[in-house]
């Protein structure tokens, strides 16, 4: 397997700490990573082929098996195509959650009184606005202005990303050029490099932007190691990381795992805020504290637990500073998880409005309404799949999105995690697509994320086109959630 500094010099980008004199692939004068992402060949961040290896390809075909696509992945400059093993070709520059932050990866339900006809939002205050889309007609959500909470703090979007070996520098300058507040890397140790090695990296490469694991989990490290690092990468990034963390998915179950049980998650974490406070843990008898951070000088590395259920959005209001909601798009679910965190919280002893709420929204930026819902099926999937997890009850879900949530879990195959390929994304229907994600042109989407901000939503992981899009739908999606739609939400993202 190549190194990271060859696919460095692939891509022509040069660390601008390294005195070494490296020439791009035209010829020219060696560039920054800053360069890069500013450059006419890497405006689009050089569209990155990602083809199968070709010993590891051969051996699964001669298997009889398919080899799981993300393990296969390696990284090369092109024309802006990918290919998988088998797969049709795929623009990464705007497919895979945080459409046109490239190479971006991973990575509900029913309003009442929605009239399903079409398309439409909800405004703040309760108020809608309508679309016309291509062969649809108009959906009216009426939310009632009680159900809103307005607020003073600004809107914070974020993009979520794969931490691929040799991309994560210019992927980060990338995010921080387009807008965006922060980027996520996802932790899944069989299928992508470390994410938080990946941290450290754009974090050299940027000014302003923040970094989060989306998400690690409380499994695969030892509380007093996963603490060490993200001190150690909150501390070198000047404070810009937050600890993302989660049951685990992807990381346990290609360990043969299934995600964590709540109540040992709940140990783990509790040992995990305790180290990150500089506090003692008795880890067999014996005292045990990250003696370095009497060093350093950054604050807290925030806590950010992401939940789906009852169980876990309890614990997180208990401990966490922030917490994500991954429970869809739809008001009524949004609502439902804020008020059991903001009533756990205060029955913790914890101020609900110190807490910073955020949500994983997937979003199909597109005029044509079916070629939005196309675009994102395997995230929808794959977040759906979360409320069905074992241990989960697909709690605030109606009876009909229930019954989806439950036929995508059972369907549900890891090894086509955020692919729009995979079978238990048949499972889908698409007024459930409607309601669980954020589809259509930008100001119909910007009006329904609007409308979440308005109950207590603070923050928005948005996952944009899954694996395996239109690779033409995908790259007008990118340009209109970049070019328009966050434009469109940073406009009154302030509410008083």
């Amino acid at each position: 397997m190549r190194g990271a500094d060859e696919i460095g010099r692939d891509l022509g980008v040069v660390d601008p700490r390294h005195g070494d004199v490296e020439r791009d692939r035209e010829g020219e004068a060696p560039v920054t990573v800053r360069e890069q992402a500013d450059r006419g060949v890497d405006r689009d961040l050089a569209r990155l082929e990602v083809p199968a290896p070709r010993d590891r390809a051969e051996s699964a075909l001669e298997a009889g098996g398919e080899s799981d696509r993300e393990e296969l992945f390696r990284i090369r400059p092109t024309t802006g195509t990918a290919h998988g093993l088998g797969d049709a070709e795929v623009d990464l520059e705007h497919t895979v959650l945080g459409a046109a932050v490239p190479f971006t990866s991973a990575g509900h339900m029913r309003s009442s009184g929605v009239q399903n006809l079409g398309h439409a939002s909800v405004l703040p205050g309760g108020a809608s606005v309508e679309s016309s889309l291509p062969g649809a007609g108009r959906l009216v959500v009426p939310v009632t202005a009680d159900r809103h909470r307005f607020y003073s703090r600004a809107m914070e979007l974020w993009t979520m990303s794969v931490p691929e070996i040799g991309a994560a520098a210019a992927l980060s300058v990338r995010a921080e050029q387009q807008g965006w507040d922060g980027i996520t890397f996802t932790d899944s140790q069989n299928l992508v490099g470390d994410p938080f090695v990946a941290v450290a990296l754009g974090a050299s490469a940027t000014e302003r932007l923040r970094f989060a694991t989306g998400v690690t989990n409380a499994f695969t490290r030892h509380p007093a190691a996963l603490a060490n690092i993200a001190a150690t990468v909150h501390e070198t990034s000047g404070g810009r990381f937050v600890l993302g963390i989660g049951r685990g998915d992807t990381a346990l179950f290609h360990l043969g795992r299934k995600p964590m049980p709540v109540a040992e998650f709940a140990a783990a974490v509790t040992d995990l805020q305790t180290y990150l406070a500089n506090e003692t843990v008795d880890c067999n008898g014996r005292p045990s504290r990250l003696r370095f951070l009497d060093r350093c000088v950054q604050p807290k590395v925030p806590l950010d637990i992401a939940v789906s259920g009852p169980r876990m959005i309890e614990l997180a209001a208990h401990v966490a500073e922030r917490v994500t909601l991954a429970v869809g798009a739809d008001p009524d679910r949004i609502a439902w998880a804020l008020d059991l965190a903001r009533k756990a919280a205060a029955d913790a002893g914890r101020d609900p409005t110190e807490i910073s709420f955020g949500a994983y929204v997937n979003v199909g930026c597109h005029p044509d309404l079916d070629a939005a819902r196309g675009l994102i099926g395997g995230a929808v999937a794959a977040f759906a799949h979360f409320s069905s997890m074992p241990g989960s009850t697909g709690a605030g879900l109606s009876e009909a999105d229930g019954a989806v949530v439950a036929e995508v879990g059972r369907r549900y195959d890891s090894n086509e995690h955020l692919s729009n390929a995979a079978d238990h994304t048949r499972a889908l229907e698409s007024d459930f697509v409607d309601r669980f994600a954020v589809v259509g042109p930008p100001d119909v989407c910007a009006a329904r994320l609007h409308g979440l901000a308005a109950l207590g939503i603070d923050r928005f992981v948005i996952t944009g086109p899954s694996f395996r899009a239109d690779r033409d739908h995908a790259r007008t999606a990118g340009q209109l959630l970049t070019g328009e739609l966050l434009p469109l939400l940073r406009e009154g993202s302030v509410r008083v």
